[in-house]
């Protein structure tokens, strides 16, 4: 409005004010410049753009995902690795991993880290926040915070191969006892997340090829679950891609050539 107002004001104004049947204005011939008419025209378009600026940077900061939420001591830390096509949820704490459901203690802020073990994906939970990358060889970063209790869809945003509409979640924010009785209840179905069992997930497949591969690992919600056999896992994945040569395609999850069998083909 502080860049239309005046324009719709003062346009009318000066039509009328120097129409060509206006015999009674003033004729100044040799007049080229107002300090005043220079202020307002770079002044005011001046203010708006700091004004704007201003909120924006504001924002920037506050909206920050890399920011992490108070009180960031207590918040619970999740480590995400994108593969095709699904999600892994890594625990480092409570020693699980999961496939299908995010679930988290609503009292407390959420803290992911997040790489992909194969091409750059999208994480996204849209009713706690905006969307981030996750990319081969890369630490992402984003804070989260639910309200209270509830059931949030998450996906991959970037399209990544033919089962890329499967690629979805469950983001389940619940009350400390339900997350504890959650927690329990994953950790009697979890089966160790050891080489071989990574090399399995790491093939091109969907949650439900994923449940049908490791039939006994499913609980309530149908949520594959794991034991954490390494807990350096998240940080091998990202140290694959860090090395001066290219992953070569048998041993590249998400390769239609990978090979979980060959030599460290499964290895994280």
């Amino acid at each position: 409005m502080f860049a239309v107002l005046p324009v719709l004001v003062i346009v009318p104004i000066i039509i009328w004010r120097y129409r060509y049947d206006n015999c009674s204005a003033n004729y100044a011939p040799s007049w080229d410049e107002s300090r005043l008419l220079d202020f307002v025209m770079w002044g005011v378009p001046f203010a708006i753009v700091a004004f704007a600026g201003t909120l924006l940077w504001r924002s920037t900061l506050a909206f920050d995902p890399y920011r992490p939420i108070e009180p960031a001591s207590e918040a619970t830390r999740v480590q995400v690795v994108g593969l095709d096509w699904k999600w892994l949820f890594i625990y480092p704490g409570q020693g699980i991993a999961t496939i299908g459901e995010m679930a988290f203690p609503a009292s407390r802020p959420l803290a992911l880290e997040l790489t992909s073990d194969t091409v750059m994906q999208s994480f996204m939970i849209g009713a706690l926040g905006g969307q981030i990358y996750a990319m081969p060889g890369m630490r992402t970063r984003l804070h989260l915070s639910a309200d209270g209790p509830g059931s949030f869809a998450g996906e991959n945003m970037q399209y990544n191969g033919e089962g890329f509409h499967t690629q979805k979640f469950r983001a389940s924010a619940m009350a400390d006892a339900d997350f504890e009785s959650w927690l329990q209840a994953a950790r009697q179905v979890a089966i160790p997340l050891d080489q071989r069992a990574y090399s399995t997930l790491a093939e091109r497949g969907t949650k439900d090829e994923l449940r049908a591969a490791f039939p006994t690992a499913v609980m309530a919600g149908d949520v594959v679950v794991f034991s954490l056999d390494d807990f350096t896992l998240f940080d091998n994945v990202l140290a694959r891609y860090r090395g001066y040569q290219a992953v070569s395609p048998e041993l590249q999850p998400g390769s239609a050539l990978y090979q979980p069998g060959t030599s460290s083909g499964g290895r994280p």
